[in-house]
């Protein structure tokens, strides 16, 4: 699996169908605004099949900074949202997995950082990778 294709997707579904205060960029959060989505510990294989094809758990998190509370937990909520519909799809662009279901936990308030309000939002993602390999 190209392990950033799904971040990659992720970015590229929140940017198209929000509307943010900022970009969602693949980065950890630095001294300045911004939304950023990382991988985090965790997850990995959890069903592998006899043709070498394998159900996997990939998790990440993404983080909100910004200076206003307000606009902080608008733009948390809403991602949070979109990302909680059962009907969400981040599908691969190469083919390097399927996806199955995403997992969401609730945005959680994680205070300040130089004058900024953070928040950020959990997730884990099921998906399938099949066996290229001849």
């Amino acid at each position: 699996m190209n392990n950033d294709n799904f971040l990659e997707q992720l970015q590229r579904s929140l940017n198209n169908n929000l509307e943010l205060p900022l970009q969602v960029k693949r980065t950890f959060l630095t001294d300045e605004p911004s939304i950023a989505l990382f991988p985090v510990p965790g997850g990995g294989v959890t069903t592998e099949y006899w043709d070498g094809t394998k159900d996997m758990d990939y998790m990440w998190q993404l983080m909100v900074q910004v200076n206003s509370a307000e606009q902080a937990a608008t733009a948390m909520w809403a991602i949070y949202g979109y990302l909680a519909d059962d009907e969400l799809e981040v599908n691969s662009s190469d083919g390097s997995y399927i996806f199955n279901s995403m997992q969401i936990q609730q945005p959680t308030l994680e205070g300040e950082k130089n004058g900024m309000i953070v928040w950020s939002i959990s997730g884990t993602a099921k998906l399938t990778i099949e066996n290229t390999e001849e």
